[in-house]
């Protein structure tokens, strides 16, 4: 389980309006962990993503619950990429964010549920 320390909550302000629900929603699947983000600017600098994109690197801590993760961000056209371990970097549209969101927040439901029985 990875647990998450008040200081990554304060960082929160930092992290690009749009890519928000998607960090807080990876964030809140205990096995799952974001360390940085990029929502797209305009006039994006090298560590930025273009308008329109975003990134986000996350590591997982459970093998059998990553598959899951890796299929809804898979299906919606993301690029994925294994770095050191569990370690992933996923870039993607904008457009796509919403529905990635509904559907990681679907999976997190899923799992309270079976794990309620």
């Amino acid at each position: 389980m990875i647990t998450l320390s008040d200081d990554c909550f304060r960082m929160y302000g930092k992290v690009d309006k749009n890519i928000l629900p998607l960090v807080k929603v990876l964030n809140s699947l205990k096995y799952v962990r974001t360390m940085g983000s990029c929502g797209g600017h305009a006039n994006p600098n090298k560590c930025q993503q273009p308008k329109g994109q975003w990134f986000v690197s996350f590591a997982c801590s459970d093998d059998q619950k990553l598959p899951l993760v890796k299929y809804v961000l898979l299906k919606n056209d993301v690029g994925l990429t294994e770095n050191l371990g569990n370690w992933f970097a996923a870039r993607g549209k904008t457009k796509h964010l919403k529905k990635i969101v509904a559907e990681l927040k679907q999976l997190k439901k899923m799992e309270m549920s079976i794990w309620a029985n």
